[in-house]
């Protein structure tokens, strides 16, 4: 459920939402809430894992991130996780969507897979195991009831590796 946030600039201080605060990213970055996304540009991370657990608290309050003209190392970063990229305005932007509510077993999602693949007589490319092979993720997590149930999975919804080529 979205919090009640007034769209704006988010400070790198002691009180910020999301654990944006001075003891994890460098004082002079910020980040930018608007229209159901929080924009995360130039910010400077102490230590490893942080940006995960900022990305996971931002989507635990309901919002989507975006990150806009992503830094080679923040490219590499955002592809692994599956961010998609779109381009808005002229500029590359990586977008990680707000999760939708399940309310579908992993199971439940497999066997609509396995239904949406049957019916429409199309070949079963996610893998058996759940697991992609490629980063080892379940895949499950991240894919919504409506695409296991109406979609044809193909890929990884984490690290983008395709499973049909």
């Amino acid at each position: 459920m979205r919090q009640q946030r007034e769209d704006g600039i988010i400070f790198c201080i002691l009180d910020a939402p999301y654990g944006f605060t001075p003891d994890r990213f460098r004082e002079d970055s910020y980040l930018w809430q608007l229209d159901g996304y929080v924009l995360i540009s130039l910010i400077e991370s102490k230590a490893k894992g942080n940006f995960r657990d900022l990305v996971q608290q931002i989507q635990a309050d309901g919002f989507g991130v975006k990150v806009p003209s992503p830094s080679n190392e923040m490219r590499r970063i955002v592809t692994k996780n599956g961010y998609r990229q779109i381009e808005e305005c002229g500029a590359e932007v990586w977008v990680l969507e707000t999760p939708k509510e399940t309310t579908m077993t992993t199971a439940e999602k497999i066997a609509a897979q396995k239904k949406h693949c049957d019916e429409k007589e199309y070949p079963h490319f996610a893998p058996g195991s759940r697991r992609c092979y490629d980063c080892g993720r379940q895949i499950y997590d991240r894919i919504s009831d409506e695409s296991a149930a109406g979609s044809l999975i193909t890929g990884c919804p984490f690290c983008n590796h395709s499973y049909c080529e």
